[in-house]
């Protein structure tokens, strides 16, 4: 299995399984983290997503709705699933999310509930699945346990 990262992320995740033969970097038009088994393409792609990530793309402006939209139409139309993995549990989005500014903490105006409900919307809507991990090392097990299976059925 050869894991591809999107040049753009900025701590790629580690994946220490043994049958992952190669990281490789690339510049992907859409997800985070692809992958091919013994040269055939998986048509699943992952984009990993922090909190802060999360609520910059759906707890923000249309704009930035809008932007994740087309993100999602150009894997679709390569015919591939889009997964967003999300670096925090359904518990602590509930929570909401607070960030720094100038010293002082700010509680985003969007609601962890209010967040969660937009997830589920965009999940029914746009055709795209969210998965949510406690940590990292999660999240990399995750994805790839989920190529893994894949090129199983293969």
């Amino acid at each position: 299995m050869i894991i591809y990262i999107d040049q753009q992320e900025k701590l790629p995740l580690v994946f220490p399984q043994d049958y992952i033969k190669k990281r490789r970097v690339v510049k992907m038009s859409y997800g985070d983290y692809g992958c091919t088994i013994n040269g055939n393409k998986c048509p699943i792609m992952f984009e990993r997503k922090s909190k802060a990530d999360l609520w910059g793309t759906l707890g923000s402006t249309k704009a930035k709705h809008e932007r994740f939209k087309r993100e999602i139409a150009r894997c679709h139309k390569a015919g591939h699933q889009l997964i967003v993995i999300v670096e925090r549990s359904v518990t602590d989005i509930l929570k909401g999310h607070s960030f720094r500014k100038g010293g002082k903490v700010i509680k985003c105006k969007v609601g962890g509930l209010a967040l969660f409900r937009t997830i589920n919307t965009f999940e029914e809507k746009y055709a795209v699945r969210f998965i949510f991990c406690r940590d990292r090392d999660e999240m990399s097990t995750t994805i790839a346990e989920r190529f893994l299976a894949w090129g199983k059925l293969q």
